[in-house]
C-alpha cells in the first residue's frame, strides 16, 4: 500500500514581484518647473535664515550665560542640545538595585571607610530575604 509523506502547507507564490501601481507623469512645461524651482529655493532660504538666527541667538545666549555663570559656553551650549534627550531618556534604578543600595548603606553605616562590607557578600546573603518580599513592597 503506497503512503504520501505531507510536508506542511503548500503555498502559492506570485509569478512575479509585486509592484506599486504606476502613476502617471505631470506634464509641465520649462516655464512652470522654473517657477517651481524658484519658489522652492526662495522657502529654502528662509527656513535656513530662520535656523541661523535660532542658532545665533542660542549663542548669545550661551556667552551670556558663561559670563554670569562662570563656565565655557560651549557647556551651555552642550546643555541647551543634549540635556533634553537625557531628561526624556533618564533610567530609573530597578527595585533590586534600590533594596541593595538601601541595605548596603544599612551595614556600612558605623563602619570604617576601610571596612566596609563587599556588596557580593551582601548579595548571596540576603537575596532569599529579597525574594520573600510582595510585589508592593518591592515597589
Amino acid at each position: 500500500m503506497p503512503s504520501t509523506v505531507a510536508h506542511g502547507v503548500t503555498v502559492a507564490a506570485p509569478t512575479r514581484p509585486q509592484s506599486p501601481p504606476k502613476r502617471k507623469k505631470v506634464n509641465r512645461d520649462a516655464a512652470t518647473v522654473r517657477k517651481m524651482a524658484a519658489r522652492n529655493k526662495l522657502k529654502n532660504q528662509e527656513i535656513d535664515a530662520a535656523i541661523s538666527k535660532w542658532y545665533d541667538d542660542s549663542e548669545a545666549l550661551a556667552n551670556s550665560l558663561a559670563e554670569q555663570y562662570g563656565n565655557k559656553p560651549q557647556h551651555y551650549m552642550n546643555q541647551m542640545f543634549s540635556s533634553a534627550d537625557k531628561w526624556m531618556h533618564a533610567r530609573k534604578p530597578s527595585a533590586w538595585n534600590a533594596w541593595l543600595s538601601a541595605l548596603a548603606t544599612q551595614a556600612n553605616e558605623d563602619t570604617d571607610p576601610g571596612d566596609t562590607s563587599r556588596l557580593l557578600d551582601l548579595q548571596s546573603e540576603y537575596r532569599d530575604s529579597y525574594d520573600k518580599l510582595t510585589l508592593e513592597q518591592k515597589n
